[in-house]
């Protein structure tokens, strides 16, 4: 008898997604290896490629030199390593590609998890926030958990600032708790719903459905998780930090770039995806005397002008990621830094040039600009540039090499061929 993959057990108005079952005829999703010691993981896409010959080092190997575009990330130039020439074949194309950068697939046709997501199902439950997702104001989502289901994010940063830092109130504690019993009152429903399935499986499914109930109890210690943590204080932070110098979307980079930071340093969570900017958004810096929008300027033609304004914009990325890679550089754990245990990676799923060129403004995803900070605790040497030149290695490579650093040793993850060598 065929279960279609979207059947659910539903209790109240909760619904539990099912595992992978032989009567669905899907394949079996990879087990993940236990939890380690606390690491963490920073992703972040940015809008639209970049100027190409501005942005990618000549030299290759270890001894980083810095191109003009990654100047600003001098300082901790021992902790960065570019890597170019990656691609993502089965991700949305054009403006569509942010959905798929932390994915390696097109999440709108089929199911498939977030590198984030995974760390953060391994190593979520030690904070107040398993992960945490900030985007601008329509961004699309590009975190989605195992059911392939997106995870909204977090837009406006002074909403990111009260949920993170601001105590809850003594109703809001309240209603906390009826909450998680409600939730408990819905995993035992969906358990006694299991077991009616159960007689319908044959010997494997049931094994499956077994482990599908592993999974129901795992979701009663993320309750048990929130629960411990209602009457346990916020952080105390300055809320000066909400304050910047600049308006509109460079002031918002700042912002979640700092309260992003809090969010580590204070051990609220060990995840962060953020889709800085996506590709409709088109942001524009009238601080830096740009008048022209990033969309704009990326389809530059060929034309000087624009492309030396489309490095301008890029140069203002970097400085600002370059600003927050010093901070977790000088924030001490212990004999390491904040930085010796994160890994951060920063990158655009979209190329407007050709191949390492800037060309005339095409967008594809081959040959995505991407760089990997941090990471020295978990084996990463950096200071070096990996450069794959016939764009015939996934960029899902460096995001099992990234897992393996992390601890979680998969296998593979979506269309990897094996962890990218090169990193330590």
């Amino acid at each position: 008898m065929k279960i279609s993959r979207r059947a659910i057990l539903r209790g109240g108005s909760a619904a539990l997604t099912l595992p992978w079952l032989e009567a669905m005829g899907d394949q079996s999703p990879a087990e993940l290896p236990a939890a380690a010691p606390p690491r963490r993981l920073v992703c972040m896409y940015f809008p639209l490629g970049v100027c190409n010959e501005e942005w990618y080092p000549a030299k290759v190997g270890p001894g980083l030199e810095l191109s003009p575009t990654l100047r600003t990330l001098e300082r901790v130039k021992s902790q960065v390593t570019v890597v170019s020439g990656l691609r993502h074949p089965l991700a949305p194309k054009q403006h569509k590609c942010a959905l798929g950068f932390l994915t390696g697939r097109d999440p709108q046709r089929e199911d498939c998890v977030s590198v984030d997501q995974i760390v953060a199902n391994a190593y979520g439950r030690a904070t107040r926030f398993p992960s945490l997702q900030f985007s601008k104001e329509r961004g699309e989502p590009i975190s989605y958990t195992g059911e392939g289901t997106p995870i909204p994010a977090a837009s406006r940063p002074a909403a990111i600032f009260e949920r993170l830092f601001v105590p809850e109130s003594q109703e809001a504690r309240a209603s906390a708790r009826r909450t998680a019993a409600n939730q408990r009152s819905i995993l035992d429903t969906v358990r006694d719903d299991a077991r009616q399935l159960s007689v319908r499986l044959g010997a494997r499914d049931r094994r499956k459905l077994d482990e599908y109930l592993y999974s129901v109890r795992d979701v009663e210690r993320i309750v048990q998780q929130s629960e411990a943590f209602i009457d346990t204080p916020k952080p105390t932070v300055d809320g000066g930090v909400l304050d910047c110098e600049w308006d509109g979307d460079a002031a918002d980079v700042r912002v979640k770039y700092d309260l992003m930071f809090l969010a580590l340093q204070t051990d609220s969570t060990r995840v962060v995806s953020w889709l800085i900017e996506s590709e409709h958004e088109s942001p524009a810096f009238p601080h830096l005397g740009l008048t022209d929008r990033h969309n704009l300027l990326s389809h530059h033609g060929g034309d000087a002008k624009r492309l030396a304004n489309l490095a301008a914009s890029d140069r203002f990325y970097v400085s600002e990621l370059a600003r927050f890679l010093e901070k977790l550089q000088a924030e001490r754990i212990g004999d390491e830094t904040l930085l010796d245990t994160t890994l951060v990676l920063y990158g655009s799923g979209l190329n407007n040039g050709d191949g390492f060129k800037n060309g005339t403004g095409a967008h594809n995803n081959d040959k995505m600009p991407l760089l990997l900070a941090g990471g020295r605790g978990l084996g990463i040497a950096g200071d070096r540039h990996i450069k794959i030149d016939d764009g015939s290695v996934p960029a899902t490579n460096l995001h099992l090499a990234m897992l393996h650093a992390l601890g979680l040793r998969l296998p593979s993850f979506s269309d990897s061929t094996g962890p990218l060598g090169g990193l330590t």
